[in-house]
């Protein structure tokens, strides 16, 4: 009964420390046993969008431009090599015309440039007229005439420089001619060595040779032109 009495007796704030500490307990019970049965989800935040892999597909076209119409509805089946759209021609024929232009301009000036290579006429030219753009012909004509005229020009100046040198080479020939015919006809007269007058006489001929080859004697050929001789031998 003393016991009893004893805790009957206990003072009120050790009992409330007590239930306090009772209650503490029945929440960290109740906790572990929620924890231990209950499954929590993570839960994170970001930006995007949900593509759905079976009926999205990559189509590609090796011929650029925009599409004209669709020749399919969306979620119906298709089958290989089956056209599902068509573009936009516009854009592909401008580029087509570039191209044969861009050829058409190649084989023309194929054509003037072996013309010129084989030294023929304008006219084989001027016939592509009916063929390819009369523009571009006409271009190409127009620069074979100003091409040849420009040769013609250049081989006339190289012509008129050669004739000069020609002439130059002739003045200088002639007067070793006289000069060795003199210096010969001089030891004649004294009667001089044999081998020094031999020499003289060989230099003597040379000029000779030389006056010959570059005087009116020489045959000369119109070789850019015909090809003819205008000048034979004489």
């Amino acid at each position: 009964m003393e016991k009893s009495a004893d805790i009957i007796m206990m003072p009120q704030s050790s009992r409330r420390n007590y239930v306090m500490i009772l209650i503490v307990w029945i929440l960290v019970a109740v906790f572990l046993i929620w924890a231990s049965r209950t499954h929590l989800d993570l839960v994170t935040r970001g930006s995007g969008r949900v593509i759905a892999a079976g009926q999205n597909k990559n189509v590609q076209s090796p011929d650029r431009g925009t599409i004209k119409s669709y020749l399919v509805e969306e979620g119906s089946g298709v089958t290989a090599g089956q056209i599902i759209a068509t573009i936009n021609p516009i854009e592909a024929e401008g580029v087509l015309e570039e191209i044969e232009a861009s050829l058409s301009n190649l084989k023309v000036r194929h054509v003037r440039l072996d013309a010129e290579l084989e030294n023929q006429p304008v006219s084989v030219v001027e016939e592509l007229g009916g063929i390819y753009s009369k523009q571009l012909v006409d271009a190409e004509v127009e620069l074979m005439v100003s091409r040849r005229a420009g040769l013609d020009a250049e081989l006339k100046t190289l012509s008129q420089d050669q004739e000069k040198t020609e002439k130059a080479l002739l003045s200088i020939n002639a007067e070793m001619a006289m000069l060795y015919g003199s210096l010969i006809e001089a030891y004649i007269y004294m009667k001089g060595e044999q081998d020094v007058m031999g020499m003289y006489a060989g230099r003597f001929q040379e000029a000779l040779v030389g006056i010959k080859m570059l005087g009116e004697a020489k045959e000369t050929t119109d070789e850019y032109r015909t090809g003819k001789t205008i000048r034979a031998k004489q």
